[in-house]
């Protein structure tokens, strides 16, 4: 049956996003903190070739980045 995924996701550093995809549709997420991102991800029910993949894409930029 179908499910749902909290998945977690920890960024170091300073970031700001520019793109967050789930299969090229926009996906929202939770900023928890400064460092720490949550998505709640819809998952289908598996049939009879198996479990169904997702991409999940994020492009983001680190900033105040010290070399």
């Amino acid at each position: 049956k179908p499910a749902t995924l909290t998945m977690i996701q920890h960024i170091p550093g300073q970031w700001e996003m520019k793109k967050c995809t789930l299969d090229g549709k926009k996906v929202k997420y939770t900023k928890k903190d400064a460092y720490t991102l949550e998505f709640e991800i819809e998952l289908p029910a598996r049939d009879d070739n198996g479990p169904a993949v997702q991409e999940l894409e994020m492009r983001y930029n680190r900033i105040n980045v010290r070399p």
